[in-house]
């Protein structure tokens, strides 16, 4: 089954967030988004009930970063679609409860929106 990429607002205000700071890194990062509709990589985010939340680590190679120290996108899995949520960069957060508050408000505005009617 061929999966699509579903971007939400939020999760575009992040990315382009991250660009600013990696603008040469655009390419890669899309590429590994991209690659989510072929092979569904990373941790399981615990915490997230039925819904398939995982954590990619990545690495930032025009900037010399490992994925130790690099990026972090936090996509959902729903039916035929991955929904990226929230991506950031691990220096700027030492803790991860923020983030997990972030993912947790975009995850809610998905469902709500795919659960409220369409009125056009």
């Amino acid at each position: 089954m061929a999966l699509e990429i579903e971007f939400l607002p939020p999760f575009e205000k992040h990315l382009s967030n991250v660009l600013k700071k990696f603008p040469k890194a655009e390419k890669q990062i899309c590429d590994d988004i991209r690659s989510l509709t072929r092979n569904q990589e990373g941790f399981l985010f615990p915490g997230f009930g039925d819904h398939q939340v995982r954590k990619l680590r990545i690495p930032v190679k025009a900037y010399k970063i490992s994925k130790q120290k690099g990026l972090r996108l936090i996509y959902a899995v729903k039916g035929n679609r991955v929904i990226p949520l929230y991506i950031y960069h691990k220096a700027n957060y030492k803790c991860e409860d923020k983030v997990i508050a972030e993912i947790k408000a975009a995850l809610k505005e998905f469902i709500n929106e795919k659960s409220s009617p369409d009125l056009t």
